[in-house]
């Protein structure tokens, strides 16, 4: 960040453990993303902050679709996903006698076992074929990472600041019934940060959090970092 480099991190997918915010999410000079089903919903399972550190916007983060690359770690859990969520009970049953991990689950009646094992499946979906489609605030993130390489095109001279500060400023709120450590400041907003971004000054600037630019003479580039059980990585730099 001190560099000139925008990092942005996902909030993190343990919201329902009721685990906080952990490193480099809650890092004040990481642009924080947290998912959210729509413009006015949080996901269930998105990490929230803790009072002391907290999301910094919000951004689509379920049923989020890609290419599936065939015979990859995500292809194979989705194929093995997708043959589970389609098994009548005859069939789960066929398969957890196999597994003696599986041995209280099948004494369950049928209607629980059903309802039990397909409500934790991972969120992994082939809507068609060479299309992959799954949860998480990891590409919540990589979406955000994508508007701030966007903004840094259209503002080569922007400091990593100033593109968290568009992002703040532009992000709409999704209702009272969110907090700061839910939401952030809002859904993020692409058109919206740009406008933001195109008003403040041609000098460079530094603010925190909310506050208020200030003269600053970083370099600019972007980067997306994922933290959590996996991690992933995405850097762009507006020339």
């Amino acid at each position: 960040w001190d560099a000139g480099i925008v990092v942005v991190a996902p909030a993190g997918n343990d919201g329902l453990s009721g685990a906080t915010l952990g490193a480099p999410a809650n890092n004040p000079k990481a642009i924080c993303v947290t998912s959210a089903a729509d413009p006015h919903t949080i996901s269930a399972f998105a990490t929230r902050g803790d009072g002391h550190s907290h999301p910094t916007v919000a951004a689509p983060g379920e049923f989020i679709t890609g290419w599936d690359v065939h015979g990859s770690e995500m292809d194979q859990a989705a194929v093995q996903t997708e043959s589970l969520r389609h098994m009548n009970d005859p069939q789960l049953m066929d398969r957890m006698q196999t597994d003696p991990a599986y041995a209280q689950l099948a004494k369950m009646p049928p209607e629980q076992r059903d309802d039990l094992i397909k409500a934790h499946l991972p969120p992994f979906y082939r809507p068609e074929p060479g299309v992959l489609a799954t949860h998480g605030s990891c590409p919540a993130a990589a979406e955000v990472a994508g508007i701030a390489a966007d903004l840094l095109q259209a503002r080569p001279d922007a400091t990593p600041d100033q593109v968290k500060q568009a992002l703040i400023d532009s992000a709409h709120p999704m209702g009272s019934q969110y907090s700061i450590d839910d939401q952030g400041h809002g859904f993020a907003d692409a058109w919206g940060a740009l406008q933001k971004l195109s008003s403040y000054p041609s000098s460079r600037v530094s603010v925190r959090s909310s506050s208020k630019p200030e003269a600053n003479s970083s370099s600019s580039s972007s980067s997306a970092s994922s933290s959590g059980n996996s991690s992933e990585a995405a850097s762009s730099r507006a020339e």
